[in-house]
Parts: structure tokens; sequence; C-alpha cells
């Protein structure tokens, strides 16, 4: 019985220390994010924001994209990014490349919001009508003013994009 007793003993002792170092190893690594840790320059994905997207013809401005998708009739994608959020980057690297989304991109008025300055600050208030309040943010929108697809916060599946593009009329 001595010998039961000891042994529960010593795995308590045993799992204190170890309970111990770890939490002495958590506050190096407290408040970091992996959206905050600089990616090596020989990354697969870069960082920071292509200078443009050959393949799609990106407006910078929503004002000037809405007004242009009206005056034109068309459907309107808006892409909120920044190179902080990491998601963002994944799709500015993926989704904007996919031959299924480039497929529909012509028939779109395409609007890439970067807010890589905004990082902390509160969202841009004229973006509240789309109710983006997180990168990156997705909206395909058709003609009519209809929402046919919203993706939100996180990597969104190029079919997913593509097939809210096809709806869009």
């Amino acid at each position: 019985m001595d010998a039961v007793i000891r042994c529960s003993a010593l795995a308590t002792g045993l799992a204190a220390l170890i309970t111990l170092a770890i939490a002495l190893a958590l506050p190096s690594c407290a408040g970091k994010h992996i959206e905050n840790t600089p990616v090596p320059a020989d990354s697969a994905i870069p960082f920071d924001p292509p200078p443009s997207y050959p393949d799609i013809d990106w407006s910078e401005s929503l004002q000037e994209g809405r007004a242009r998708a009206a005056e034109e009739h068309r459907p309107l994608l808006v892409f909120v990014r920044a190179a902080w959020a990491r998601p963002s980057v994944i799709m500015d690297a993926t989704i904007w490349k996919d031959d299924r989304v480039l497929a529909e991109a012509p028939r779109f008025v395409a609007v890439r919001i970067d807010l890589t300055g905004n990082y902390g600050k509160p969202m841009p208030t004229w973006l509240s009508e789309f109710t983006v309040d997180s990168v990156p943010t997705t909206i395909v929108m058709g003609s009519d003013g209809q929402i046919t697809g919203r993706f939100v916060a996180g990597v969104a599946r190029a079919a997913d994009v593509a097939k809210a593009m096809q709806q869009a009329k």
C-alpha cells in the first residue's frame, strides 16, 4: 500500500513540475499572434500585398466601383484585405488566381480595399453598410444589389467564391 501512495505522490509531483515548466515558458509567447509574425523573405506566400492582380482589374475605391457597377449594370466584387491578416495573404496567392474565379471575374467590377495601415483601428464607417467587421471579407453582389456571397474572417474556398460569382446577375 505504501508503494502505491509513493508512486501516486511521485506522479503528482512530476505533473506539478511539468505544469510549472509550461507556465514559466508561456510568458515568452504571450501576446504573439501568427498574423503579426513576419514571414521570411523566402516564404512560398508573400507577406506584402502584390502591387496588382494581373488577371483581375481591381479598383481601389469602393465609391468609384459602386458607381461604375451601377452605370454599367454589372455585378460587384468587394475584397477587404490587410497584409497583417494571414488569410488575406493566402487568398491573394490562391483565390484570385483560381481559374474558376478568373473565368467569372471579367463580368464584375472588382474593388480591393487594403486596410493594412488600419491595424488596431476601428473599421472605416463607410464599410458598415456591408457589415465588414473583420479581414478578410469578400462580398459578391449582383447588379441588382442582391448579395450572393459573403465570406468572412478566414480563407474562402475558391469553389464557393466562384459559385457566388456565377449566381450574381
